[in-house]
């Protein structure tokens, strides 16, 4: 599901325009993510955020299980 599911976004890709699509469903949603147009809009967005000054932090669910990992309370996979 889109964040703002009333509104397309684009992104300026050089001279052509990217735009997220509508989904119909979850998967349909994960297919365009991972296709090339879905990974050139994230490295695109990542890209503008970069040179607002935005920083990413991750996931924290992540960042606490690889925590426990390293002290030895998790086994890792």
């Amino acid at each position: 599901m889109l964040p703002f599911p009333n509104r397309t976004l684009t992104v300026r890709e050089g001279i052509s325009n990217i735009e997220m699509p509508r989904f119909k469903n979850e998967s349909d949603e994960a297919d365009w993510w991972a296709s090339t147009q879905g990974r050139a809009f994230a490295e695109e967005k990542s890209r503008e955020a970069q040179e607002k000054g935005i920083k990413f932090s991750g996931s924290p669910l992540i960042a606490r299980l690889k925590k426990e990992v390293v002290n030895g309370r998790l086994e890792p996979l």
